[in-house]
């Protein structure tokens, strides 16, 4: 699908419609973690954005130098970070409510010890207001206490001198010895040059599937953010169904439609799975069950925010037949 026609699709599609960008609690499922380092980039690029105003760009900007003086507090040398408190203030524009422009404060807090779940639960919450993956994990040396010191070892003395060692029998030595074995009935204790290779070719052949895999999950995440508001859109499509407003409704077969198409145009099989979650199915391992890899990661985001939508307004159900 073209820019213009991406861009088009989502304002035809809006927004989830009612409450605030998310609720204090942070929900249960914690079915996305990502490092660290990856979420405060994200949290730099929502409240940097050129769309507010000055004045609280430059707040956003002051408080947002004290969060990543913070987060490198918690790479602490001297083992666990030292205790300290600090409440911070961000302001963005908030996707539930038009773009209204909204506050959001966050405590920065160490206790001096092994804080990292009140860390991660602080920071999450602040995440979860601007629209963001909430859950992640440390991917530095945060909460990593200093090893003790070694205990000093004496240094043992140097063992004499010992025989030099008999070298290694030939190839034509080691070919008589594996044939008067294998006339004797005795399995060989050595693999072949042509055995050799083909392991070798098998470990290659794995670690490529395997780098690839990872370049594939992180392409699918890109993605995954690019079409995030359409995927909230899919999510809620029950509430806006059920909204006395004439323009939500309307938006209801756009969804059905034009937005499901230009998610599924990227190979992802949701369809079935988001009418399950429409009818009111929150089991997400059989939501997922057979599924890609990026088809899981697109049905995992509207999921959750299906999730968010029940603690907000309640739940909804919508039949797509």
């Amino acid at each position: 699908m073209a820019p213009a026609a991406s861009a088009a699709l989502l304002q035809v599609c809006g927004y989830a419609k009612g409450g605030t960008a998310a609720d204090d609690e942070v929900p249960p499922e914690k079915q996305q973690m990502q490092p660290f380092s990856v979420s405060l980039k994200q949290l730099e690029e929502v409240v940097t954005q050129d769309l507010l105003p000055a004045d609280a760009l430059e707040a956003n900007r002051r408080a947002l130098a004290t969060l990543k003086q913070f987060a490198r507090s918690l790479e602490s040398p001297h083992g666990y970070p030292p205790a300290y408190i600090k409440v911070v203030m961000f302001t963005f524009r908030d996707p539930y409510a038009e773009g209204q422009l909204r506050r959001v404060r966050c405590q920065l807090k160490t206790t001096g010890g092994n804080c990292a779940q009140l860390v991660q639960q602080n920071i999450g919450h602040l995440l979860l207001r601007l629209g963001l993956p909430p859950y992640f994990y440390f991917d530095g040396d945060q909460f990593r206490p200093k090893a003790p010191p070694k205990p000093h070892v004496a240094p043992k003395p140097r063992p004499a001198a010992a025989a030099p060692k008999a070298a290694p029998p030939g190839p034509e030595k080691v070919e008589a010895v594996r044939a008067r074995a294998a006339a004797a009935g005795f399995p060989s204790q050595t693999i072949s040059e042509e055995q050799f290779r083909d392991m070798q070719a098998q470990s290659e052949s794995a670690q490529q599937e395997k780098a690839t895999a990872v370049t594939e999950q992180a392409a699918a995440m890109t993605k995954i953010r690019q079409l995030d508001p359409l995927l909230q859109a899919v999510a809620a499509v029950p509430w806006l169904a059920a909204s006395e407003d004439q323009q939500s409704r309307d938006r209801v077969p756009v969804i059905r439609s034009r937005v499901m198409d230009e998610i599924e145009s990227w190979g992802w099989d949701v369809r079935g799975a988001v009418r399950r979650v429409w009818s009111g199915e929150r089991h997400l391992g059989s939501l997922l069950d057979g599924k890609d890899a990026g088809t899981q990661l697109a049905i995992k985001a509207i999921h959750f925010y299906s999730l968010q939508n029940d603690k907000k307004m309640g739940r909804q159900t919508y039949s797509a037949s």
